[in-house]
């Protein structure tokens, strides 16, 4: 697990009205070769709480040249993801996963510091869905030798949302129920 403090108010922290924990938390956990030998299964969940990653002052901003360094979906937005795999032969796994990714409503740190008694509680969790993703992938791996890997990948994809967010988030070519296959070869010694 991890946990990103964007900023925390240590003297308001127990305090509804006037909190200011912007924070994001990742939890996860992976149980491997129980109760069937060569498998393994996985869940992870991520969220990131309104407010993260930004900032009233544009130079202290967790930010590269307008690209986010924390979440790709920013603040206000969760992923949940749930993984099967199993290796029948030396070299080679063969892996599910499931992805449901939701962005909620996007909110300006400007409103919170211009909004007299206003705090980062008084804005909540996801109250809408404004960005959603489900997917589902399979994945087929052959490791040849050490740190080479060829590989074979299906993916079926719907993604939603209003029109503003499609627009931030997603090429207009993934939007809606898409599949895309793809299969490669992986060389790094």
């Amino acid at each position: 697990g991890a946990v990103f403090v964007d900023e925390l108010s240590i003297r308001n922290m127990f305090k509804k009205g006037k909190q200011r924990n912007f924070i994001s938390v990742k939890a996860g956990a992976r149980l491997t070769d129980f109760p069937i030998e060569n498998t393994w299964i996985g869940i992870e969940y991520t969220r990131s709480n309104p407010l993260v990653y930004q900032n009233y002052f544009n130079a202290v901003l967790y930010e590269s040249n307008s690209y986010t360094l924390g979440h790709y979906l920013r603040d206000n937005s969760d992923i949940i993801n749930f993984g099967v795999g199993y290796k029948p032969l030396r070299g080679l796994e063969i892996s599910l996963n499931y992805d449901l990714a939701r962005h909620g409503t996007d909110y300006n740190y400007q409103h919170l510091e211009e909004t007299p008694g206003l705090s980062s509680s008084g804005l909540p969790f996801m109250d809408q869905v404004i960005w959603k993703e489900q997917k589902m992938e399979l994945l087929v791996q052959y490791q040849v030798v050490n740190g080479a890997y060829f590989y074979f990948k299906y993916r079926y994809s719907n993604i939603t949302g209003e029109q503003a967010a499609l627009q931030k988030y997603t090429p207009e070519y993934y939007r809606g129920k898409t599949s895309t296959i793809t299969f490669g070869a992986n060389i790094g010694f």
